[in-house]
């Protein structure tokens, strides 16, 4: 079986306000983090925002014909998981032993 990154990288031709925007957008969320939360970055937000506007019938008609696209998002699922996870171990509080 080959190996599904995660991410990929593509470029996209955007209108420079908007690109001003996403980081203006992004600079903003990032002053509401606490110190301990993961910044945003304008891919991440992009994601999210993707995320919302694909359906999960969109997504189990790609599943179907696209052999390789259930394979690409399960990676990205166990991605997410596994950074999920580091993001809780590490924001969790340590004891201090006495």
């Amino acid at each position: 079986m080959p190996i599904v990154k995660s991410h990929t990288t593509i470029q996209v031709k955007l209108p420079t306000w908007l690109v001003m925007a996403l980081r203006q957008f992004v600079e903003d969320a990032n002053e509401k983090l606490d110190e301990d939360e993961v910044p945003w970055t304008v891919s991440l937000l992009l994601e999210r925002w993707l995320l919302k506007a694909i359906t999960t019938e969109e997504i189990n008609a790609l599943a179907k014909r696209l052999p390789e696209f259930k394979g690409a998002a399960e990676t990205w699922l166990r991605f997410i998981v596994v950074d999920a996870r580091e993001t809780v171990r590490k924001s969790k509080p340590r004891r201090v032993k006495k």
